[in-house]
């Protein structure tokens, strides 16, 4: 919350965790923000569950119209636009969020600001996708 009372939500979240096109792995820790993050193991499935999917709109409910999801993760974003992979199930669950997501597997070396247009993003050896938000 902030001083006047009202519920402040997040500008920006960044995940750094090994990745996949299926997921992430955010290893053994007991709790994300009181999530299980053993939702997000890779299942060999494909597809993303139910619960995955529930998990990932729960974290953009905290995150204001505009705000950024940053994927520091290999490959969650391989095959593209369209395709099977995490990249994509984030967009569909929280399309009012600016997504980053890398294609292949990649060297992360922080994250960047631009003070001027507020934009948010990452530095790195990959080849990226960019959702930009649907705040309309």
């Amino acid at each position: 919350q902030n001083q006047s009372g009202a519920d402040r939500k997040l500008d920006l979240v960044g995940i750094h965790a090994h990745g996949w096109p299926n997921g992430i792995e955010l290893f053994d820790l007991p709790s994300f923000v009181g999530l299980d993050v053993g939702q997000f193991r890779h299942t060999g499935a494909g597809r993303l569950t139910k619960a995955m999917r529930g998990v990932l709109h729960q974290i953009g409910t905290n995150i204001r119209p505009g705000g950024d999801f940053l994927l520091s993760s290999c490959a969650v974003a391989a095959g593209g636009i369209g395709g099977d992979n995490f990249f994509n199930a984030c967009v569909e669950e929280m399309p009012h969020l600016r997504i980053e997501g890398a294609r292949r597997s990649s060297t992360f070396n922080g994250y960047t600001y631009n003070k001027d247009t507020g934009v948010v993003g990452m530095r790195g050896s990959s080849e990226r996708l960019v959702h930009l938000p649907n705040c309309g």
